[in-house]
């Protein structure tokens, strides 16, 4: 008994760092074009990813990034006291899968949340957040209460 919960929690080990490296591969081949390696962002075309707001985001509403992911954003945003009004499409082509294992890589990889602030975002999640209808406005407003 004792050998298979070893064996269990070794396989989820290896299978979290598995998400994760492909989080990270799937971040370099789509995201890092506009936010950079590392999520620091383009000035005037794409925020940083790293950011006090995300932070909190992550830890208060943990949904916020994969709704952005989901559903795009634009319009006006400040992060770090500079403006963006660039617009991010809505992801569509990402699985519910990839879209958790993004929103989990902002969170927890880039801006450092860790488990007892962040609870990691699962494909039931991401399921359950297509269904929703939420405008660029709504997601703005909702970004304003966590900061910038």
């Amino acid at each position: 008994m004792m050998q298979r919960l070893v064996l269990g929690a070794a396989l989820l080990r290896v299978s979290s760092g598995a998400a994760a490296a492909d989080s990270a591969s799937l971040f370099s081949e789509n995201c890092v074009a506009c936010h950079q390696q590392g999520g620091v962002g383009t000035p005037g075309l794409a925020p940083p990813l790293v950011s006090e707001t995300l932070r909190k985001a992550g830890s208060v509403q943990r949904d916020y990034v994969a709704l952005v992911i989901i559903h795009g954003l634009s319009g006006p945003i400040k992060v770090k006291g500079q403006l963006y009004t660039s617009a991010m499409p809505p992801r569509t082509d990402f699985s519910d899968d990839d879209v958790a294992g993004l929103a989990n890589y902002v969170a927890r990889d880039l801006n450092g949340l860790a488990a007892d602030q962040y609870k990691p975002l699962v494909t039931a999640d991401v399921a359950l957040l297509r269904k929703t209808t939420v405008d660029h406005q709504t997601l703005r407003d909702m970004r304003s209460k966590f900061g910038e």
